[in-house]
């Protein structure tokens, strides 16, 4: 059927689109979206094969993109809990 999508394309469109709109790389992201499962530092960089400094300098970043200070707020934000983003500067 021309045009049809998978639930699958429409959930990759939907976090493109997040993530376009939020300013995160794809590597962002990709750890973001490890955050919002509950994975700690150490976890998210055995799963992506990268060091414990690299996840804590891209959990840095996200804070700074996303205008937030704790992962508890970050992860409401990834996952559309909050109506308002904070301003940014």
């Amino acid at each position: 059927m021309p045009g049809a999508f998978t639930p699958h394309d429409l959930i990759r469109g939907v976090r493109d689109a997040s993530r376009v709109s939020l300013g995160l790389s794809a590597r962002e992201a990709e750890v973001m979206d490890l955050i919002a499962t509950g994975r700690s530092n150490g976890e998210i960089a055995r799963q992506l094969f990268l060091s414990e400094k690299t996840i804590k300098n891209h959990v840095n970043r996200i804070y700074a993109k996303l205008g937030v200070s704790s992962r508890a707020t970050a992860i409401a934000l990834w996952r559309g809990m909050m109506s308002v983003m904070p301003a940014k500067d």
